[in-house]
């Protein structure tokens, strides 16, 4: 089983490949953020339609909230909207199977 790769937010030194293109994770989630943030009548208005009362600049700064989760007391908290990249493979990388061949000694 492959492991997926959870890309940080503030990654600036892991490169992505899409197409043609190259680039940091750090920049495709500042530009996602940056779109819901561009236009936030349109945003909040779109959230208000979906029934979510929250305006997207405070989820995105962090809103009070608590939670409630199965077989435990509410806690409260803040809850903020983070954008996840996550890399699966389609098969092992080289270097991996490289590193495994390497420490056999063959």
């Amino acid at each position: 089983m492959l492991d997926s790769i959870l890309l940080k937010a503030d990654d600036k030194e892991t490169a992505v490949a899409i197409g043609n293109q190259i680039y940091l994770p750090s920049v495709l989630h500042s530009a996602i953020i940056d779109y819901l943030l561009a236009d936030v009548s349109r945003t909040n208005n779109y959230l208000s339609n979906k029934k979510i009362h929250i305006e997207i600049k405070a989820l995105v700064e962090g809103v009070k909230s608590r939670i409630l989760q199965p077989r435990k007391d509410w806690a409260e908290g803040k809850i903020s909207l983070k954008v996840c990249l996550e890399f699966i493979p389609d098969s092992p990388s080289r270097d991996s199977e490289l590193d495994s061949f390497c420490n056999t000694g063959e």
